[in-house]
């Protein structure tokens, strides 16, 4: 797959820039463009789907002190997280009774029984910077040729000529065509969901129980 600066090219050339030899220089307006704009980019990026080449595994410990009401349990989220993939093997797309996002923190009393309390989480993260080139030689070529393209919108506007009419036109171009793409690949290629993820969740039996009361 294509390092960082091969990604960046292509980019460029999606609004007919030369390429550069370093995203370092502080002289060169297309490095200092695409500097600026990586970060949030790739982020927005990463949150766009449960992507299968950026998925992470982590086993939280409750903290103290736990929620004062609604949740038995809060974990501190890892600080690369970027999304939600999977809580104890429950997934995102089931009912939001399993788990809740909040401050930094996933709140949940979903399956949660090992003393002290833990949480196995699936989810998308975000590389350190020395880990970069290793993250996206494991991205998939479609996922690549989108971000490429959302990468040019971004800094079409301060490099291209008639930047915001060609960055309107990419972004048209990354939501219909390239996004699209990558998502069906990606559902192809992942693992999914279980059919009935909820029948093994304890607190969704549990409100369902105490609402029917």
């Amino acid at each position: 797959m294509p390092t960082q600066l091969e990604l960046v090219n292509r980019a460029l050339g999606l609004i007919h820039q030369l390429p550069i030899a370093s995203l370092a220089s502080t002289t060169d307006p297309s490095a200092v463009a695409v500097t600026r704009e990586w970060d949030g980019a790739f982020l927005e990026f990463l949150s766009e789907a449960q992507w299968f080449w950026a998925k992470k595994r982590d086993t939280l410990t409750a903290d103290s002190p736990a929620p004062s009401f609604g949740w038995s349990y809060k974990f501190a989220l890892p600080d690369d997280f970027v999304s939600v993939v999977g809580v104890n093997e429950t997934y995102a797309d089931t009912p939001s009774d399993v788990y809740e996002l909040e401050g930094g923190y996933i709140l949940t009393d979903d399956n949660v029984a090992s003393e002290p309390a833990e949480l196995n989480l699936e989810y998308i993260y975000y590389p350190s910077d020395s880990a970069l080139e290793t993250f996206l030689a494991a991205m998939d070529p479609k996922a690549a040729v989108a971000f490429q393209t959302l990468l040019a919108a971004k800094v079409a506007p301060a490099l291209a000529k008639d930047g915001l009419n060609t960055a309107n036109v990419l972004l048209q171009r990354y939501y219909t065509v390239d996004l699209p793409k990558a998502r069906a690949r990606n559902g192809n290629l992942n693992r999914p969901a279980p059919r009935f993820p909820y029948k093994t969740s304890t607190s969704l039996w549990q409100r369902s129980n105490f609402r029917n009361r």
